[in-house]
């Protein structure tokens, strides 16, 4: 049975490469436990209510089920599960496994001011995003892409998604 990917959800979930390197997840878990992690995340991306893993609003996956779909022993998913909720990166209820702070993974769509840092302190350049109406793929406005009028991805699967149109930015 093939799992219908939800037209709202996007394609990816942010993550930053100095936190995977020298954060605290490098430290808390093992490596087959982060590796348990970022499939969480995914998992959580890509479930109808992001965020919360679970089959449906209010209905959690057995961690069973959640194992044998991440081809993993249920005692690495316990046990992952279990550091994971003592640090706080989850907590688990009737509704399913909640990732705590599942906002700090979202891509913000918006224009960032030249020069500014984000809350890490991390300098950032000016960014404007387009997002495709039809496959919320998010395509980054720059010189080279202001007049494209069709999103890349939908150009490839042989639709023409209007996302920009000349001399719109």
């Amino acid at each position: 049975m093939t799992r219908k990917k939800a037209k709202h959800t996007p394609p990816w979930f942010k993550v930053f490469s100095h936190k995977i390197i020298a954060g605290s997840v490098r430290f808390d878990l093992e490596s087959d436990e982060r590796g348990v992690w970022f499939d969480l995340l995914s998992l959580a991306n890509e479930s109808p209510v992001r965020g919360v893993i679970c089959y449906s609003k209010g209905r959690p996956y057995p961690h069973d089920w959640i194992a044998n779909t991440l081809r993993i022993p249920l005692e690495l998913l316990e046990r992952t599960l279990e550091k994971c909720k003592a640090e706080g990166r989850i907590s688990e209820d009737g509704a399913g496994i909640h990732i705590t702070n599942w906002a700090v993974y979202q891509v913000k769509v918006e224009a960032r001011k030249e020069g500014s840092n984000d809350k890490d302190g991390v300098a950032t350049r000016e960014k404007h995003f387009k997002e495709c109406p039809d496959c919320h793929y998010l395509v980054e406005i720059s010189k080279l892409t202001e007049r494209m009028e069709i999103c890349p991805q939908c150009k490839k699967k042989g639709k023409e998604v209007l996302l920009v149109r000349k001399g719109e930015q």
